[in-house]
């Protein structure tokens, strides 16, 4: 008897509106996350495939270059068309990329399949955030925002020490086809949320798209993640393990400086998130977290002669 109303219940959780909206943020979310391992993850295949330290980080940057120039044109699809559409096309484009990668024999081959991962990511995290765009309001959209930055740079962490564990249990072969197991499943789940409409209309397209590029605040915001970006770009993505490595330390370990950096964004991104909703002029956080990495980046270029 008892069994009838918590069944109701448990179901009424599920299907409200609010409920269905989170799991669909953290559904899409998975996608940033799986970017964000392939974008690392060449650092730690190095050791596993016949490749020079150049042809590594010419891999891991063509990833990084495909999805910079496709930003826009997604970003103008999205404006036209509906989220879980734009989303799907991405993570189709994205898991051929893995396929391609897969198979491939010749660095050549790699080379394209990383272009084409690039270009799926491309559509991940923007799709995100038009997707918290619609459905948040805007006391929630900071929080749902720094959930999907927290979850997507928990790849960048996966890249690192977890990725090393998996390739000592399975070989190359097995560990990048369980990730594009893991790709497939994202997709399939995202076929059964719910369609998401933006309900703009072309004219205001026209005018956002003016707003957008000749706003200086979004000029400035721009400069600023792009600053704030470079030490991750630079230590994580592209050459950091591989510095470390040629410091005689094992790869484990240089992969568990690199992950600290990956984790320090991940605590870094719900602390501001807190403090952002209690402290009215923001701009002081900008100004703090500026100096803060301008101050590490120096100790770092310090430690890192030291180490020469």
């Amino acid at each position: 008897k008892l069994s009838l109303p918590i069944n109701s219940l448990i179901a009424k959780i599920l299907i409200s509106n609010t409920n269905r909206a989170l799991i669909a943020v953290i559904m899409c979310s998975f996608f940033p996350f799986l970017g964000f391992w392939q974008m690392n993850i060449m650092n730690v295949l190095h050791y596993y495939l016949p490749l020079s330290f150049r042809q590594t980080e010419l891999l891991t940057s063509s990833y990084i270059y495909a999805d910079a120039i496709f930003l826009i044109p997604v970003g103008l699809l999205l404006d036209k068309y509906s989220v879980k559409y734009i989303f799907l096309i991405g993570l189709v484009i994205f898991n051929i990329g893995l396929f391609l990668f897969l198979i491939s024999t010749s660095f050549t081959f790699m080379l394209a399949a990383r272009i084409v991962c690039g270009v799926g990511h491309a559509f991940a995290l923007i799709c995100c955030f038009k997707l918290i765009k619609i459905i948040a309001s805007d006391v929630t959209y900071t929080s749902l925002s720094s959930l999907v930055l927290a979850i997507a740079f928990s790849g960048g962490f996966m890249a690192q020490v977890p990725t090393v564990l998996l390739l000592k249990y399975f070989s190359l072969h097995n560990a990048l086809l369980l990730i594009l197991i893991f790709g497939i499943l994202i997709f399939i789940a995202f076929l059964f949320l719910p369609n998401y409409e933006s309900g703009i209309t072309k004219n205001k397209i026209k005018v956002k798209i003016l707003y957008s590029i000749f706003t200086w605040q979004n000029l400035l915001c721009s400069i600023f993640i792009l600053t704030l970006d470079i030490p991750i770009m630079i230590f994580g993505a592209l050459n950091g393990i591989l510095f470390l490595y040629n410091k005689h330390i094992t790869i484990t370990e240089a992969s568990a400086v690199i992950a600290a950096l990956y984790l320090g964004t991940i605590l870094g991104t719900v602390v501001l998130c807190y403090l952002g909703h209690r402290v009215k002029k923001k701009y002081k956080l900008i100004i703090f977290c500026n100096i803060v990495v301008i101050l590490l980046i120096i100790y770092c270029i310090t430690w890192c002669e030291a180490l020469l």
